[in-house]
C-alpha cells in the first residue's frame, strides 16, 4: 500500500527526498518540479506544507513525518484550517517533519533554528523534550494526552461523544452495544475517555457493560480508507455469538468497519447500527451518510491559536464540543 507520500512521488515523477523538500521547503527544488509537486499534492486533497519567509511572527507546526500526517485525514484537514488561520491572522508558518528528539536539548535546538514565536504539535507524545520545550516557547499540542506544565493540550471531548453516541443508540432501543477502541494502555488516550463515556451511558439507561463489550486492540485506529484490510473489531463481531446490534467507534475504524461488513454480507443498518466519531463533514464511504458525533476542526484551530496568543505558561486542557450528526447508519429496534 503506498503511503500519502508515495502517491505525491509517483504523481509528480521525483524522489521522496525532492518531494519533501519541495512540500516543506527544506532544500532547494527548482520551481518546475515544485509546481508539480504541489500540483500531485492538491490533486490528493493534501495541505500545501509551504514555508513562508516572514520571521517576526513566525509560528511552528511540528508533526513527526509527512507520512504519518498525511494518512490521517483528520490531521491533514486540521493542518488546512491551521493555514487558513494563520496566514488571516498574519503569521507566518514554519513546517517542521523531523521526528521528535528524545533528547530535550536537541529539541530545543531544532525550534531555535526555526525561529519561531510559539509552536503547535500534531499528536506527538514524548514527554521529557515536549516539557523542555514548554519552558521555553507557549506550546500547544493537538490530539495529545500529556500532562506537562506550559502545555496546552486540544482534543475534542470524546468522553462526551462516546456518552452522546451509546445514549442515541439507547433512546432508539437499542441494549447490545459493544464499542471498537484502540488499546487504552494510557489513562488519558482517547480510548479510555470514550470507552468512558459509552459506560456512563450503558449504566445510566440500566443495562450491563463490561470489559467482555469494548473491542480493544491498536489496530483499531489505523485509517482504512486505502487498504483492503478489516480492523480486528470487524472480526470480534463476527466471530460474537450473541451479536451486538451496535456498534460505536472512531471515524477510521468505522471506515474500516463498513468496507469488512460489505465484504461479508453484513449490513448497516439492517444488520447492525453503527455511530461514528470524526470531524464535522467527513466523508467516511460513498452511499453511507453516517450517525456521528462531529466536532469542528476550524473550533480546534482557533483555539489552539488563541492559546498561542495569550502566552499561558499553564497547563490546560481545551475540550472542543461534539454533537450528534444524524445519518441513516442507526436503525430504531
Amino acid at each position: 500500500m503506498p503511503s500519502a507520500i508515495e502517491e505525491i512521488m509517483k504523481r509528480a515523477c521525483v524522489s521522496r527526498a525532492t518531494a519533501y523538500r519541495a512540500l516543506t521547503g527544506h532544500g532547494p527544488v527548482n520551481e518546475l518540479t515544485k509546481k508539480r509537486v504541489m500540483e500531485a499534492a492538491e490533486e490528493l486533497g493534501r495541505p500545501v506544507l509551504t514555508r513562508r519567509a516572514r520571521s517576526s511572527k513566525r509560528v511552528g507546526l511540528w508533526f513527526p513525518g509527512l507520512g504519518h500526517l498525511l494518512s490521517k485525514p483528520h490531521h491533514v484537514e486540521l493542518v488546512k484550517a491551521l493555514e487558513r488561520m494563520i496566514e488571516e491572522r498574519g503569521f507566518s508558518l514554519e513546517i517542521i517533519t523531523y521526528p521528535m528528539p528524545r533528547v530535550p536539548e536537541e529539541a530545543i535546538a531544532m525550534v531555535k533554528r526555526a525561529r519561531v514565536k510559539g509552536l503547535l504539535l500534531m499528536a506527538v507524545n514524548a514527554g521529557k523534550a515536549m516539557e523542555a520545550l514548554a519552558r521555553e516557547w507557549p506550546v500547544v499540542s493537538f490530539f495529545s494526552y500529556e500532562k506537562i506544565d506550559g502545555l496546552t493540550v486540544i482534543t475534542p471531548d470524546d468522553f462526551s461523544a462516546g456518552f452522546k453516541a451509546v445514549r442515541h443508540l439507547t433512546w432508539k432501543g437499542h441494549r447490545r452495544i459493544t464499542v471498537a477502541v484502540g488499546t487504552g494502555g494510557i489513562p488519558e488516550s482517547f480510548s479510555q475517555r470514550f470507552a468512558a463515556g459509552c459506560a456512563l451511558a450503558m449504566q445510566e439507561a440500566g443495562l450491563q457493560f463490561g470489559e467482555s463489550w469494548v473491542m480493544r486492540h491498536g489496530d483499531n485506529l489505523r485509517w482504512f480508507g486505502d487498504v483492503e484490510e478489516d480492523p480486528p473489531a470487524c472480526e470480534w463481531f463476527l466471530r460474537m455469538s450473541a451479536k451486538p446490534t451496535a456498534i460505536v467507534g472512531r471515524a477510521e475504524t468505522v471506515m474500516g468497519l463498513l468496507k469488512g461488513f460489505a465484504r461479508r454480507g453484513v449490513k448497516v443498518p439492517d444488520d447492525v447500527s453503527v455511530v461514528s466519531h470524526g470531524p464535522m463533514g467527513m466523508a467516511l464511504l460513498p452511499g453511507h451518510k453516517m450517525d456521528q458525533m462531529s466536532y469542528s476542526l476550524e473550533d480546534m484551530a482557533e483555539a489552539g491559536l488563541d492559546a498561542l496568543s495569550s502566552r499561558s505558561r499553564h497547563c490546560r486542557r481545551i475540550t472542543v464540543e461534539v454533537r450528534l450528526e444524524e445519518g441513516e447508519s442507526v436503525k430504531k429496534i
